[in-house]
């Protein structure tokens, strides 16, 4: 399930759809979750969030890791996975499960009400921007899921140069 984690080009399909998105600015901050800012620290994390209920770590490197949490949050299941990179904080997915059509609608509803300001938002082919470069992308796939990225970081960065040579594996 997490292997796809393992290649560097997980992460650059995720740059190449942010780029796709057309931006939706908010004046809202956008933090990966309540309380926890971007370039958080694992310790950070640990100390918000408790003990994960899966960390994952590479076997061939030691500056990558990501954390599993399982929560319900307003009656729906929802997975976390924190993804850090050098102990920093750099993408964050949140993953609703089991959620119906009308239940989805509902979500993307109130997530488009807390950050956009814009009623033209379009949740397939928008992404939100804060003042700060933070973005939030709404994708509805299987499960719905809510990408949280630090795209002013420098992992992100790296991952949009088209020369960087990266293997986590």
């Amino acid at each position: 399930m997490f292997e796809r984690y393992l290649h560097f080009s997980h992460y650059q399909s995720i740059v190449k759809d942010s780029r796709m998105r057309r931006p939706k600015r908010t004046r809202s901050i956008i933090n990966p979750h309540p309380n926890l800012d971007f370039a958080s620290s694992t310790r950070d994390l640990i100390r918000k969030l408790g003990q994960p209920s899966l960390k994952l770590s590479p076997q061939n490197t030691s500056s990558e890791q990501l954390y599993l949490y399982r929560r319900e949050i307003s009656g729906y299941k929802v997975n976390f996975e924190f993804h850090l990179h050098e102990d920093q904080l750099y993408y964050t997915r949140h993953i609703f499960r089991h959620t119906s059509a009308k239940e989805t609608e509902l979500i993307i509803k109130a997530i488009g009400k807390k950050y956009s300001e814009d009623a033209t938002f379009n949740d397939r082919q928008d992404k939100i921007i804060d003042q700060q470069g933070n973005e939030l992308i709404i994708n509805r796939g299987l499960y719905l899921s809510i990408d949280y990225l630090y795209a002013q970081g420098t992992t992100l960065r790296e991952f949009q140069a088209p020369e960087a040579v990266y293997a986590m594996a």
